[in-house]
């Protein structure tokens, strides 16, 4: 499917530029939309670490958290 192929390639992305906290909100996202919160909040956690300002990672934790 579209979003397998578009998560290989972002983990391929994330293998050649670890440090592109953009990259990882982008996985976090495609987990999001396909309904797996622990991966998604996983991404999200990784965004947030390399770079502290990312408002949707921040927001999207936030929505996490709030539901049970």
């Amino acid at each position: 499917s579209i979003k397998q192929d578009a998560l290989e390639l972002l983990l391929l992305a994330i293998d050649l530029y670890p440090k592109d906290a953009a990259l990882y909100e982008s996985v976090g996202e495609l987990y999001s939309k396909a309904g797996n919160k622990v991966k998604a909040i996983e991404f999200y956690k990784k965004a947030l670490a390399l770079d502290p300002n990312l408002e949707n990672s921040k927001q999207m934790l936030e929505k996490f958290e709030q539901r049970p």
